[in-house]
């Protein structure tokens, strides 16, 4: 009697637990970390499997180093710490993103990965609320978000694990129908957010997906050149005149280079302590909306160098390995482009959220690398 090979199912559950964990990010209160648990048990029983390089390994300690320091120097070293917790759990999204790269089968799991897609759906319904009064802000489908935007952070990613499947040279007819069901279900969604980021987002999301993936097809192309015009005219036509709230925020920002510049030029004012420099200079934001300003603010001069040259850094380590261009590579590299593009003016730097998405994508990317003794 032939014992029944569970090591499908098996891949199966981590792939679900792995892609939870970066999906929870987007879901309110403790729930967002709670799927966290049992990806880093597992991770830690497996940690064997692991393979990251030296390079990949000091980088890490340079950029704990890096918080670590500018929390030291804080002028609110408690928020500081928040905010150092914060990022440092986040990076352990990469670990999350690199077993799921490592376990993913596109054409065999797409069609349960879905189920947990439609799962994130459902709970954005249940979430649905009436404006509670004269004046409040419309929740749309996302009771516990008020902001348009960070409901199309939910869109971005449910994009980036279903588009891919279009793009791989071998697809099924279950993957095809599965990811067409979760691209509409996104794309009512993005329609419902009425976010000029998430169009944006996902303009350069396919770019970058067909620049790396057409291989002489003219009818994809002409597809996706089509789908590119509609959404680069929503972006320039219906967002323009809609207005990109830019008067207020150019204010904002000038205002906390002014006083970062005139106060802690070089040091700036500490991790997660640009809350506290606009609460203090009267402006009605609670973060910068703009993740550069963000930083400088936080870091000054000499730590915005530091986190420019980590950044190249990363970048020259992943662009140099040799990949295996598989759904799994396109899901980080599309994750990457959509989610850089829509968090650069609505997270802050000490966001859970922004480290955390970044980190895994990163981790899902990197886990196609194709190390030399495997060639």
């Amino acid at each position: 009697m032939n014992k029944r090979n569970w090591l499908p199912a098996k891949d199966l559950g981590v792939v679900v637990i792995m892609m939870t964990t970066v999906l929870a990010l987007y879901m309110p209160g403790h729930l967002r970390t709670l799927p966290l648990i049992p990806a880093l048990v597992y991770i830690l029983l497996h940690r064997n499997v692991l393979a990251t390089d030296t390079a990949i390994k000091i980088w890490a300690l340079l950029f704990i180093a890096y918080i670590a320091t500018f929390s030291l120097l804080a002028e609110n070293t408690s928020t500081a710490w928040k905010g150092m917790y914060d990022i440092l759990r986040g990076s352990l999204y990469f670990f999350t993103g690199y077993f799921f790269g490592k376990k993913l089968q596109a054409e065999s799991h797409y069609p349960w990965l879905l189920l947990i897609v439609a799962g994130v759906l459902a709970g954005s319904f249940l979430g649905y609320h009436e404006p509670s009064g004269a004046g409040s802000h419309p929740a749309g489908f996302y009771g516990y978000h008020p902001n348009p935007n960070n409901a199309a952070f939910v869109v971005v990613i449910l994009l980036a694990f279903v588009l891919p499947v279009f793009f791989n040279p071998v697809r099924s007819a279950t993957g095809l129908l599965t990811a067409a069901a979760g691209t509409g279900m996104a794309l009512v969604l993005l329609y419902y957010t009425n976010s000029r980021n998430a169009w944006i987002a996902v303009f350069l999301g396919l770019t970058v997906l067909t620049a790396t993936t057409l291989r002489n097809n003219r009818t994809l192309l002409v597809v996706l050149g089509s789908l590119e015009l509609i959404l680069l005219a929503v972006v320039l036509l219906y967002f323009n005149q809609k207005g990109f709230s830019m008067p207020v925020r150019l204010e904002s920002w000038t205002r906390l280079i002014d006083i970062t510049t005139n106060e802690h030029i070089w040091l700036g004012h500490g991790i997660n302590n640009t809350k506290e420099v606009l609460t203090a200079a009267g402006l009605p934001m609670l973060i910068a909306h703009n993740l550069f300003v963000d930083i400088f603010v936080s870091t000054g001069t000499i730590g915005t160098l530091i986190f420019s040259a980590l950044i190249i850094g990363l970048i020259l380590i992943m662009v140099r390995k040799n990949y295996d261009v598989a759904a799994a590579f396109h899901i980080g590299l599309c994750g990457l482009v959509m989610f850089g593009s829509i968090s650069m003016f609505d997270l802050k730097f000490a966001s859970l959220t922004l480290i955390g998405t970044f980190a895994f994508f990163t981790g899902l990317v990197y886990s196609r690398s194709i190390r030399e003794n495997n060639d």
